[in-house]
């Protein structure tokens, strides 16, 4: 008999990227800029720099140039939606960590 290993991941699921999901993004980022993780002046930049204590400073860069035709939406909002996530999926991990230490 074979046994498959079965893995888990955690996962971050948006149903929706609208005004107040973005928004909340945009205050995440302001957030974790005023912890001095995220280093930039703006969540518009196209390249985050972030610090994690451990490392002096890591990039997180936007350039993306296309976007297939299957994802439907001009390459501007494709990179706000992707930013957008991104800056959730730090929150989840601070979350997660924060959780873990108190």
């Amino acid at each position: 008999m074979v046994h498959k290993k079965q893995s888990y991941g955690r996962s971050l699921i948006v149903d929706e990227f609208g005004g107040d999901v973005i928004e909340h993004a945009r205050s995440v980022f302001d957030e974790y800029k005023s912890r001095g993780v995220l280093l930039n002046a703006s969540f518009d930049d196209d390249v985050w720099r972030i610090d994690d204590e451990k490392h002096t400073t890591g990039l997180m860069r936007f350039r993306i140039s296309s976007t297939p035709e299957w994802i439907g939406c001009p390459l501007a909002e494709y990179r706000l939606y992707v930013k957008t996530y991104i800056a959730l999926k730090i929150c989840a991990i601070g979350s997660f960590i924060h959780c873990l230490l108190y």
